[in-house]
């Protein structure tokens, strides 16, 4: 597994608990707030040498950067640091829930924002933030979609090293039903228990013989 320079931006469960998992896995990163003493004071004290926490434009310089903001703030950070962006792979784990205009996926909405040519890949949108490096013994899968397969391969090392086993769903056409995927995996777990270990997992039929 190659070892990446990742930015995270947002400090909200998933992506705290994917800067810890990675930084433990070996990976440099930088998890960027709005206040990076705050986001540090969270974290715990034995990652401090392995985990930066720095402003959102400290983990927009970094060679991978994590959308994990809340949607509806995302757009406006992404065009506001659409310098440091533009080029990189961008791995976008944010979900809309319904406030994406109709019919398009929030990842257009975030290209449309930064309005420069990036390698885009959606991912980790149908994993529950305590699923991170479970220790249930479930490699469960990370749903990718992706239209430049160099960046899906990142994202597919990141998903690794977080304990999930990633999942091809093919190109960026089909990053509105990952989208869609998540309020009704939500509901569904919801009505067993709420446990939030829940996730989607495909599995192929069988020829008959």
């Amino acid at each position: 597994m190659a070892l990446h320079d990742v930015g995270i931006l947002g400090t909200g469960h998933m992506g705290q608990g994917l800067a810890l998992a990675w930084a433990a896995a070996g990976h440099r990163v930088t998890l960027g707030s709005r206040d990076a003493a705050a986001a540090r004071a969270r974290l715990p004290a034995a990652t401090a040498s392995r985990l930066a926490c720095g402003h959102y434009a400290d983990a927009a310089a970094r060679d991978v950067v994590v959308l994990a903001t809340p949607f509806a703030a995302t757009a406006e950070l992404v065009g506001r640091h659409a310098g440091l962006l533009a080029g990189k792979v961008i791995v976008d784990i944010t979900n809309p829930f319904g406030a994406a205009p109709a019919g398009m996926p929030g990842i257009a909405v975030h290209a449309a924002a930064l309005g420069r040519p990036a390698r885009w890949v959606a991912a980790f949108k149908t994993n529950f933030w305590c699923t991170i490096a479970a220790v249930d013994g479930r490699a469960r899968p990370c749903l990718l979609a992706a239209d430049d397969a160099a960046a899906k391969a990142v994202a597919a090392d990141l998903a690794r090293a977080a304990g999930f086993a990633p999942e091809d769903c093919g190109g960026l056409q089909h990053a509105l039903t990952l989208d869609l995927l998540v309020p009704l995996m939500i509901e569904m777990d919801g009505q067993r228990g709420a446990t939030h270990r829940s996730y989607w997992q495909f599995v192929a039929g069988t020829t008959p013989g």
